[in-house]
């Protein structure tokens, strides 16, 4: 899933090469019609052809997406952020994903010319311009949301601080008033260090935080971690079985890895990629 690399055509200098695919840049121009790329290295604006692609492996929907080549005097590219994670539908409808797989590829009449071992009746291609690569791409930054995950923040966790902190700033004027009205009275200084520490415990328990913490973490326990399956996840337990049932909503792909692999028919990746092609899915 990080690592992919394939033979791709590109243009350089005007004429078409065979590189490797860690060799792109933005700007490059590409053949998506090439017979050896049926996994997209890279994020693309889809310019000439159009093309259906497989996107499970980002989004988990099993349904094809149909890419459209970019309309003539397009203000796409003064629309586009590339720095988001996620684009509009009005510009992801033109663009191709790393990571994603091609269905199927739909060539046309070709403005870039063709190369030396080609007849001008074969300058037929699908192209596109590379925008993002590596961990630029969208597929990087799923990886690497995945290797440094950001922390996660809740509301409530942040009002109970907010709740302790009042009670701290309550605590320290009383700890205040205390010793000055002790330290009238003649008390020693040990004793009002103790009487003033005390009242701190009272008005903020000490156990409270850690109170919270272990409440958050049996909360989140209590939730199916569904990075793995890419997918909604369900558990039923009825009262008449000893055993509980999984059902699985996502991305097929995955399901080979979840289920058993004897479970698992021989010819499961043939009939999905058959599903694909038809627009089954």
């Amino acid at each position: 899933m990080v690592i992919h690399t394939c033979p791709v055509t590109v243009l350089r200098g005007g004429d078409w090469l065979q590189v490797a695919s860690e060799c792109l840049v933005p700007g490059d121009i590409i053949d998506l019609g090439s017979s050896k790329l049926s996994t997209l290295p890279c994020d693309a604006v889809v310019l000439e052809g159009d093309c259906i692609v497989n996107e499970s492996m980002l989004t988990g929907e099993s349904v094809p997406e149909f890419k459209y080549p970019l309309e003539k005097r397009s203000e796409f590219f003064s629309k586009i952020d590339m720095a988001a994670c996620t684009f509009k539908p009005f510009i992801s409808r033109h663009m191709v994903f790393a990571g994603t797989r091609l269905v199927r590829v739909r060539k046309t009449e070709s403005a870039y010319g063709c190369m030396a071992t080609e007849t001008p009746q074969e300058n037929m291609r699908a192209t596109a311009m590379v925008l993002r690569t590596g961990f630029c791409s969208t597929k990087g930054g799923l990886v690497r949301s995945i290797l440094f995950p950001r922390p996660t923040k809740f509301q409530f966790y942040r009002d109970a601080f907010r709740f302790v902190g009042i009670l701290a700033v309550v605590a320290v004027i009383g700890f205040a008033v205390n010793t000055v009205n002790l330290h009238s009275l003649g008390v020693s200084a040990s004793t009002i260090a103790i009487k003033a520490l005390d009242l701190i415990t009272v008005v903020v328990p000490p156990a409270l935080p850690a109170s919270m913490s272990i409440g958050m973490a049996f909360a989140v326990r209590r939730l199916i971690f569904t990075l793995v399956f890419r997918g909604y996840v369900v558990v039923q337990k009825q009262s008449t079985k000893q055993h509980a049932e999984v059902y699985v909503k996502g991305a097929p792909e995955v399901i080979k890895d979840i289920c058993l692999p004897e479970t698992v028919p021989s010819e499961y990746a043939a009939i999905l990629d058959d599903y694909t092609q038809k627009g089954l899915r």
